[in-house]
């Protein structure tokens, strides 16, 4: 029988998502990779391999950031990254963490729903997938709002 791990790295190595992955995990802490202003005016939008291509808000910040390459290239080479591109583009939206109304509503998970969850992850042998698989329905039936 083969670990969780690896049946999850050889598909999504398949899936071809090695790449989304890594672009995603950057963008989650571009904050804490560079700090303000540059985080402001420059965001990951695509990697491909080695390649990251990087949108620059204004022609200002574009002209800096090419004098910048290698700086940024260091910081960015824990992420396999060696060849950087600059272009001009918009910027995603960071959703403000202060915007309560966003926020997803939780629910009180019952009984049945407990029973459930357990019932579900019994058949799997594996304890780790096991709890990610429990972790993830608890997270998700809690999501749900009743009606």
């Amino acid at each position: 029988m083969r670990k969780a791990g690896s049946v999850l790295s050889s598909l999504i190595s398949q899936l071809g998502l090695e790449d989304r992955i890594r672009l995603d995990f950057m963008q989650r802490r571009w904050s804490t990779l560079f700090s303000e202003p540059l985080s402001l005016h420059v965001f990951p939008v695509e990697l491909s391999g080695k390649r990251l291509t990087m949108h620059v808000d204004s022609p200002a910040w574009l002209h800096q950031l090419q004098f910048l390459k290698r700086e940024l290239l260091a910081k960015l080479q824990p992420f396999g990254v060696t060849d950087l591109v600059l272009r001009k583009g918009a910027l995603p939206r960071v959703r403000s963490e202060k915007k309560d109304a966003e926020t997803p509503k939780r629910r009180e998970l019952s009984a049945d729903d407990l029973a459930w969850v357990e019932e579900t992850v019994r058949s799997v042998d594996d304890e780790a997938l096991q709890n990610e698989i429990r972790r993830a329905a608890l997270k998700s039936i809690s999501r749900r709002i009743k009606k």
